[in-house]
């Protein structure tokens, strides 16, 4: 759907003045924005240590012109003030181990269709870096990637290195549209795994941005 002048003038406002904010609290470095695409449909998954970083993967969108659509838990709507912003920029309510699961990946599919920006964070909660493992990715996410043919993949990591939070965007994933849930499910928490670890050598001499993201951007 077409965006009208005046929702992209309040969502390029809100976004700066809010980066802006979100930038003083964590400080946050992005890796490899290039390899988001300005145009077309997207999944965009990332892992997710703590609710600080719950707003990174809609930023790196933002930075890119794109308005992302990010899943959230529906009873964030419940409170007031966040129920104002997550209906602004149309985010997508999940019920957690319900059935009505489904119908939120029929609205992001619906997204989709429209070119649109979708973040999702496979792990479905916060994983507190536990020991330094990924949690056990849910499959929505690569449900909804085999249900739309074409669609561009995007991985991502971030994680708090010394006090900053560092985010480093990947490839495209690639993928077959025969794989199954599971396959799919996996090549996603490997590449996410893969991106973390290069994170994590940030402060060593052997650290890329070009090996760790694929591009120096």
């Amino acid at each position: 759907m077409k965006k009208s002048f005046g929702y992209k003038m309040a969502y390029f406002i809100t976004g700066k003045v809010l980066f802006g904010i979100y930038f003083i609290l964590t400080r946050i470095k992005f890796y490899g924005l290039g390899n988001i695409p300005k145009m077309g449909s997207v999944i965009f998954i990332c892992n997710h240590i703590r609710n600080l970083d719950a707003p990174s993967p809609v930023f790196a969108g933002f930075k890119r012109g794109r308005y992302p659509k990010v899943f959230a838990k529906v009873n964030l709507w419940d409170v007031p003030i966040l129920k104002k912003f997550l209906t602004f920029i149309e985010a997508i309510p999940v019920e957690r181990n319900s059935k009505k699961a489904k119908s939120s990946l029929d609205i992001a599919k619906e997204h989709l269709e429209q070119n649109e920006y979708i973040v999702i964070f496979p792990e479905g909660t916060t994983s507190k870096i536990k020991n330094g493992e990924l949690l056990k990715f849910k499959t929505g996410a690569a449900r909804l990637a085999l249900s739309y043919p074409g669609v561009c993949v995007i991985p991502a990591a971030c994680d708090f290195v010394k006090g900053r939070l560092r985010f480093c965007v990947g490839l495209p994933l690639k993928f077959d549209i025969n794989d199954s849930v599971l396959d799919l499910t996996n090549k996603m928490s490997i590449e996410i795994d893969k991106l973390l670890k290069g994170i994590r050598q940030i402060d060593s001499e052997n650290f890329s941005p070009k090996r760790c993201c694929g591009v120096f951007l």
